[in-house]
């Protein structure tokens, strides 16, 4: 997927830093889109491997049923610790 180039193109991390940052992490802001369009962001727990993002979840609910409707997503990663 190509995603639109930063404008700002002095702000960017390296895809390899990025990816550091992210086995290093733990928590992060998930967004989603419902079927009306409407923006959904949940706070939640990961672990990245293999180039993935894992995120526990309950086996139903609003962010899935958001993510069978449309599998677009943004993930805000945080560097805070709890």
């Amino acid at each position: 997927m190509e995603f639109r180039k930063m404008r700002r193109s002095d702000k960017e991390v390296p895809e390899n830093e990025a990816r550091e940052m992210l086995k290093k992490g733990s928590f992060g802001v998930l967004s989603t889109a419902d079927m009306n369009g409407m923006p959904y962001g949940v706070p939640v727990n990961y672990v990245y491997e293999d180039g993935r993002i894992l995120i526990h979840c309950a086996s139903s609910g609003h962010k899935l049923d958001n993510i069978f409707q449309n599998s677009h997503a943004s993930f805000l990663w945080s560097n805070t610790r709890r």
